[in-house]
């Protein structure tokens, strides 16, 4: 790859390597320091009894509460089915950390169509202060 395109090419590719190079080594810091509070994921990990992997993916999700539950896990399953149980269990937390307003805002929406007499039919679902503007300005214009 000769010429200002093939060293453009290498360049990026340069980059790239350094980007995955300085992230890798990032991750296995956060790994390392929360495998501190995680004696059970450590000593797994220790016996040879825990893949890398897993511990990385646990050390996402799991706290002294839950490390037994999610080491009994990742001791019986494969390293992707920790990973998609570690990516099912944060969606869920998500999920429940929303507040009921976010909750409202995320699941808005508005439909509409028109019926055989022209009449136009609007459904919507919309957070509470939003919902009541056009339900006051229909109590103002029939004042």
């Amino acid at each position: 790859m000769g010429g200002p395109m093939g060293d453009a090419v290498l360049c990026a590719l340069a980059e790239l390597a350094v980007a995955a190079w300085t992230w890798s080594g990032a991750e296995k810091v956060r790994v390392a320091h929360a495998l501190e509070n995680l004696p059970r994921v450590s000593a797994a990990m220790e016996r040879g009894q825990l893949s890398y992997s897993k511990a990385r993916a646990l050390t996402r999700v799991a706290c002294a509460a839950t490390e037994e539950y999610f080491l009994d896990i990742a001791l019986h399953g494969t390293a992707s089915h920790v990973e998609k149980l570690v990516r099912g269990y944060r969606r869920a937390q998500e999920a429940a950390e929303l507040s009921r307003e976010a909750r409202q805002q995320a699941t808005r929406q508005v439909s509409y169509f028109y019926s055989e007499d022209g009449s136009l039919i609007i459904k919507a679902r919309l957070p509470a202060e939003i919902g009541a503007l056009p339900h006051q300005s229909t109590r103002c214009g029939g004042e």
